[in-house]
Order: C-alpha cells, then sequence, then structure tokens
C-alpha cells in the first residue's frame, strides 16, 4: 500500500473509530441520525479499500457497517413504527447496494418492511420512500418477485401522492422487465399511464407517468426522458433546461470500479467543452443518498449527478441496459442517438460529432 494511503487509513481508522462508538452507544438516536453518522464513516472505508491495488494489506479504517445494523435493528425492534420502517428501508438498502447484493438479507427486510409500513403511524413521506426502495431493489429478486412484493402493500384511504405512487410503480413493473419493455404489454401500459394521469392530477406520480408515455421498444431516435431528476443540490433538471446542447448521461454507481474508472475521461470533456453546447450529467446508481453525495464530494465531482436509486431504477428498467457504466446521448434536438457503453476514444468521438452538429444547426 502506498505511504500516503497507509497515513490516510490510520487517520481513518481513529475517525471511524469515533463515529462506530458514537452510533453503538448512542441513546435514542433516529434511523436518519444513524444514517448521516454511518454515510461519510462508510465513504471514508470504501474510499480506501476502492482506490487501493494492494487488496492483500489490512491496513485501513474499521467498517461502520455491522455497528449500525445492530442499531438499527434495535429501531426496527422498537415502537415507533414510522422510525422502524425508516430503519428497515435502510437495512434492505443496504442488503442492495452491492454488486453482490446479499438477496436472504434483502429478503428478511422486504419481509418485515411489509407489515411495518402498513401499521398506523408511518407518514406519507415515508411511505413514499418505502415504495420507491421496493420498486427499485426488489428487482434484485426479479420482476415476479417485485410484483409479488408490491402487491403485499395494501394503504387505506391513503393521499393520492401515496396511492399513485403505488399504482404507477405495479403497471411499470407489469410492463417492463429487465429487459426493458414487453412491446406486447405496450398498449395496457399506455392505458395505465392515462388514467393515472386523470385520476392523480398535480402529483409527481402523474408527472412520471407522463413522462413514460415516451416509451418506445427500441430508444434509439425517441424523445428522451422529459425529465431527469433532482441532484444532489436539490435542483430539478428536465430535457428543456438542456434545449439546443448535446446531453451525455452517463448511467454509474461508485461501487462500480469500471463506472469510477471513467470519471478522469468525464472530467477531460466537461473541460474540453466548457463553452461548447455540451453537458454531463451523472445518474447515480448508489441507494444511499447520503452516501452517494460524500462520494462525490470527496471526488470533486462538478457536474450534476442526480440519484436514480438503484441499479434497477425505474429509468434503466425502461431503456432495458444493464452493463454499467452505460452512456446515453442525447442530440441537440432532444433525440436519443446513442446508449450503449462506450471505450474512453469511442465517447469523445460520439460527443464531437452530435456537438458539430449542435453548433452547425445553431449557425443556420
Amino acid at each position: 500500500m502506498p505511504c500516503t494511503v497507509r497515513i490516510l487509513s490510520a487517520i481513518l481508522v481513529t475517525a471511524g473509530s469515533i463515529i462506530v462508538a458514537s452510533t453503538a452507544t448512542a441513546q435514542n438516536q433516529t434511523a436518519a441520525e444513524l444514517h448521516a453518522e454511518f454515510a461519510p464513516a462508510y465513504a471514508n472505508y470504501l474510499s480506501v479499500y476502492l482506490d487501493d491495488d494492494d487488496t492483500n494489506d489490512d491496513v485501513g479504517p474499521p467498517s461502520p457497517f455491522d455497528d449500525t445494523l445492530a442499531a438499527m435493528n434495535a429501531i426496527a425492534a422498537g415502537d415507533n413504527t414510522d422510525e422502524a420502517t425508516r430503519a428497515l428501508i435502510w437495512m434492505g438498502g443496504r442488503a442492495a447496494a452491492s454488486m453482490r447484493p446479499d438477496r436472504p438479507a434483502l429478503k428478511d427486510a422486504i419481509d418485515r418492511l411489509i407489515p411495518a409500513v402498513q401499521k398506523p403511524g408511518v407518514t406519507d413521506a415515508t411511505k413514499l420512500t418505502a415504495i420507491d426502495f421496493l420498486d427499485h431493489s426488489a428487482w434484485i429478486g426479479g420482476q415476479a418477485f417485485t410484483l409479488e412484493t408490491l402487491d403485499r402493500l395494501g394503504f387505506d384511504a391513503e393521499s393520492d401522492e401515496v396511492t399513485a405512487r403505488l399504482e404507477l410503480a405495479k403497471a411499470t413493473n407489469t410492463a417492463i422487465g429487465n429487459k426493458g419493455l414487453d412491446p406486447a404489454k405496450l398498449d395496457e401500459l399506455q392505458a395505465e399511464l392515462s388514467r393515472i394521469i386523470e385520476r392523480f392530477p398535480g402529483t409527481n406520480a402523474a408527472d412520471v407517468a407522463r413522462d413514460y408515455q415516451s416509451i418506445a421498444p427500441d430508444p434509439i431516435g425517441t424523445t428522451a426522458p422529459l425529465t431527469f431528476g433532482a441532484d444532489r443540490r436539490g435542483t430539478t433538471h428536465q430535457l428543456a433546461d438542456y434545449e439546443g446542447r448535446v446531453v451525455v448521461l452517463h448511467f454509474w454507481s461508485f461501487w462500480c470500479g469500471a463506472c469510477r474508472q471513467r470519471l478522469p475521461e468525464e472530467r477531460a470533456l466537461v473541460e474540453s467543452y466548457a463553452d461548447r453546447p455540451f453537458a454531463l450529467i451523472g445518474m447515480n446508481g448508489d441507494f444511499d443518498p447520503i452516501l452517494a453525495d460524500v462520494y462525490t464530494e470527496m471526488q470533486d465531482l462538478d457536474w450534476p449527478n442526480i440519484l436514480i436509486g438503484s441499479s434497477f431504477a425505474p429509468i434503466v428498467r425502461r431503456y432495458g441496459f444493464n452493463a454499467w457504466p452505460t452512456f446515453m446521448i442525447i442530440d441537440h434536438t432532444g433525440t436519443v442517438r446513442y446508449l450503449q457503453t462506450f471505450e474512453a476514444d469511442e465517447l469523445e468521438a460520439a460527443v464531437a460529432e452530435l456537438v458539430a452538429e449542435a453548433e452547425s444547426a445553431a449557425i443556420q
């Protein structure tokens, strides 16, 4: 291990131990507070091992996972149903958040989450978070398991937002498998999307359903997603914001080594095309928003990064890809021109071609 990494490791061992100790001994902490302590400690832990080629060296910060898991389990067994639900969502998210998910732990968390989220006292915000988690992460078990899981949810007299979000999750998961849209179910999906938009106007689910209406079996040549999502600063990015520009959406996660290797290349693209009609947006597939935010800050990524929730997020399934990283390149008219993995020189060549088209169109 390089000397600088050894020094960093020693520093992080101390810092990580403090955070872990506080997690293990703190009383009356909420799931959110535990999460907020866990994320920077875990990011520090990962930063050493992810960036170190000498995998046989044990020197490094301790993982805060076991202590935080024990504390979350205690919350999940408590009387506060909203806090218990949030703790179970965290536990399920950690089980899902890697290239080799812990499927038994994920299934256990889901089996505990389903009855917990339906108890009195759980807020709408927590219910929406639970639906999002199930929509994203149950997919590790496959399409049939996801639908079975969503069907186990039943809320009485809920807000339109909760009801619409659950119905949208069921509709999209019925028509969209791990290879993308089933063309035979397109008409059924469109009918369900129209029904959600008409029945639940003004909800976020209706806006997402409207975006889904542009779905097609082959995305090349179709209109790009109308809404990309909110970045780590809370700013929502929409296709209309980038009119006249070439947009590269990079689908990546920090657990993905091949994705991290592309970051220097992307930084060079952003610098090279700073004064031209071009934008790069990261579409981060990490489940944990705080952890993703910490890691993005550590890497000094100064282009927008949108948290899509997981590598099984609806936008990923919608376009039917499962290779990470994947790049979607949208031309200046808002049309999807590429959706594929690229070698470094191939990506730059595609960007150069489409930026030249955009500049030519602006002159005419």
